[in-house]
């Protein structure tokens, strides 16, 4: 009892000492997490791809600026943030048990500066967390379209070129060129990506089109076969980059000899078109977000048969991607 009783003291007294502690909860495989956010000391705004180490442990923020840790050894250890064109931050922490949240870090831009000013196209209107990246290097854009690029260009000379992707969530990506000396705001205007989409018969047949709110990258998406009468319809989807459309390109007749029409859903993108129904008539009558609503006439019915005439509703969100 003598000697439980001394080992249970020193057992006690070494988890009172800090260093003791921690090479006790080491020893037993015991690791915690860190948590951080890494922002630009001058704009503030979050950064990415910014590689945070402690130890052995190693990992890079996300696209809010905020990085986690997991398995890190406990007690006195050395944090470093790096990210090219900016300085580096080495400070010494001490690791407890559990989650250890350190707060926010601002880390001082050293490369050169490129300033674009992001709005949309259509309404002139500033785009909030528009990206721009180039290499390895990235900026978000602020609550006035404004971003900041800094970039390691040391290695360079005045008359080189850095390109600049400009990125945004529902737009096109646009592509500048830079001369590395060029340091003149830059005013980007981002085109949304969704496409116009319209029927024309300017190669003598209805060939459905898409092309770009600017009028750029115009492309036919479906060609026509030459049955498609003047009663066709088109309604393309208010977000998404898929339309329905109504036509009597398959050429198809009833017992009685009429045309039917057919519906289909044509993806803008992929140029993929999906039957959906057929019928005498067939009138779209609007999206409701994924689901298309129509009205159809069947084939065959009675002119009196109450059930000639439905109202349809189709769910496009399982096979719009096809």
């Amino acid at each position: 009892w003598t000697v439980a009783g001394l080992l249970l003291v020193i057992m006690f007294t070494l988890a009172l000492v800090p260093g003791s502690r921690y090479f006790l909860l080491n020893t037993a495989s015991i690791r915690a997490s860190v948590e951080m956010k890494v922002v630009d000391g001058a704009t503030m705004q979050p950064l990415k791809n910014v590689t945070v180490k402690i130890g052995s442990s190693e990992a890079k923020t996300n696209n809010e600026g905020f990085a986690k840790l997991e398995r890190v050894r406990l007690g006195k250890g050395q944090l470093k943030i790096e990210k090219r064109a900016f300085a580096e931050i080495v400070k010494p922490i001490t690791v407890g048990w559990g989650s250890n949240p350190l707060g926010e870090f601002k880390v001082e831009p050293v490369g050169s500066k490129y300033t674009f000013n992001v709005r949309n196209f259509l309404s002139g209107k500033p785009v909030v967390k528009a990206e721009a990246t180039s290499g390895d290097g990235n900026a978000l854009s602020d609550e006035d379209g404004k971003v900041v690029l800094v970039l390691d260009t040391q290695e360079m000379n005045d008359a080189e070129q850095i390109e600049v992707d400009i990125i945004a969530d529902g737009y096109r990506t646009e592509k500048v060129k830079l001369a590395v000396n060029n340091k003149e705001s830059q005013n980007i205007n981002i085109v949304p990506s969704k496409p116009h989409m319209f029927v024309s018969k300017r190669s003598g047949k209805y060939d459905v089109y898409a092309i770009d709110v600017d009028g750029k990258n115009e492309r036919r998406i479906l060609a026509g076969e030459g049955f498609e009468r003047d009663g066709m319809s088109l309604a393309p989807h208010p977000k998404k980059n898929i339309a329905a459309y109504v036509a009597t390109r398959e050429n198809v007749r009833d017992s009685d000899g009429y045309l039917l029409s057919t519906l289909y859903i044509i993806n803008a993108d992929t140029s993929d078109i999906i039957k959906i129904d057929q019928s005498e008539q067939i009138k779209i009558i609007g999206w409701s977000e994924g689901r298309l609503v129509y009205a159809k006439i069947t084939a065959g019915a009675s002119g009196t048969d109450p059930n000639r005439h439905r109202i349809m509703s189709i769910n496009t969100e399982n096979f719009e991607d096809k």
